[in-house]
């Protein structure tokens, strides 16, 4: 081999081996929800980036994030897309090997769905701009301790409110946005949907968003189980580093050919899904502290966690912070 290969091949090793035969790729398992918000995950396999890396990655998809948490945190999976939640933390303070290790999405002021409240107009003739309004309403949440709840309780604090104002409900969000739409609920906050339900019916409108009291808020993020934790940080680093080249080739511009599978998963019309504002996933992956403190505080507060928790005991930077370094060397490049 010639000297000029062998740095290179070097620093490779740990994943994809030497030579011609090389290694076996090393396999990762990802939970997801499937949303077109993680079009830059499925961008990042489909452009080889993750091959590139020496790894191969299995997609496995789930319908909510308990179940995503419990294989995580068994080992069942390495990777999960998800957000801080209460079981999240209570698995933390009960000795869970499980770390948030990057941000994904943020409050974009003017480009992003996540942290609204819509409310069906029947209800609200004048509009929702008013939020004292949504009083003994009914409310629908997936899940009371979740991240809509949070969301909600958010927002009607600028009114001086919380959700024990309002009547909560639990729904899950498709079921929800087909019952607001309807007028068999009067408002539901979003979280997971990943369309503006006053596009798509005249019977909703729309309080002010999470993005314009919190501007660039983070609420969701990379999870990494006990196998990438405890294991060989390369793997980890790896992965982050073909992620985030994921994210910004679709920030660029670049679309997978997934993402109108995953708009419809969402019930979203795929053209609206590639026209969307893309501002709204983090470039860089860098995790807030305060972001995640907030929702620790909210958890607290709610009763849902036992005790306080200080959000650097729930995050793990090591891997994004190399992987942004690798990602500089590159000088940004997504190749």
């Amino acid at each position: 081999m010639d000297r000029r290969q062998l740095l290179p091949c070097l620093v490779g090793a740990a994943l994809t081996g030497c030579g011609k035969k090389g290694r076996q790729p090393h396999r990762l398992r990802v939970g997801l929800i499937p949303r077109w918000r993680l079009a830059p995950v499925y961008l990042a396999h489909e452009l080889g980036f993750f091959q590139e890396a020496g790894l191969k990655v299995d997609f496995h998809r789930f319908a909510g994030h308990l179940e995503m948490l419990l294989l995580l945190a068994g080992g069942a999976l390495e990777v999960g897309f998800n957000w801080a939640t209460g079981g999240f933390i209570n698995a933390v303070l009960k000795g869970a090997r499980l770390r948030i290790v990057a941000s994904r999405d943020i409050a974009v002021p003017g480009c992003d769905t996540g942290g609204v409240i819509f409310g069906y107009r029947k209800s609200f003739p004048q509009g929702l701009h008013d939020l004292r309004l949504l009083k003994g309403k009914r409310v629908a949440v997936h899940d009371h301790t979740d991240l809509g709840a949070f969301f909600l309780d958010q927002i009607l604090a600028s009114a001086g409110m919380s959700s024990d104002d309002v009547k909560l409900l639990s729904m899950g969000s498709p079921e929800a946005a087909t019952a607001l739409m309807g007028g068999k609920i009067d408002a539901v906050p979003t979280a997971s949907l990943d369309k503006d339900l006053d596009f798509v019916s005249a019977n909703v409108v729309r309080s002010i968003t999470l993005s314009e009291l919190l501007p660039n808020y983070q609420y969701t993020f990379v999870l990494f189980g006990p196998a990438l934790l405890d294991g060989a940080p390369e793997i980890g680093v790896s992965f982050l580093e073909a992620y985030l080249r994921g994210v910004r080739a679709y920030r660029a511009g670049q679309t997978p050919r997934a993402l109108e599978e995953l708009a419809l998963a969402g019930h979203n019309d795929p053209a609206a899904a590639r026209a969307v504002c893309r501002k709204s996933i983090s470039r860089d992956g860098t995790v807030d502290r305060a972001s995640v403190q907030r929702f620790v505080d909210w958890a607290l507060k709610k009763g849902f966690i036992p005790r306080a928790v200080d959000a650097s005991q729930l995050i793990d930077t090591r891997f994004v912070e190399e992987a942004l370094r690798r990602l500089n060397r590159r000088g940004g490049s997504t190749r």
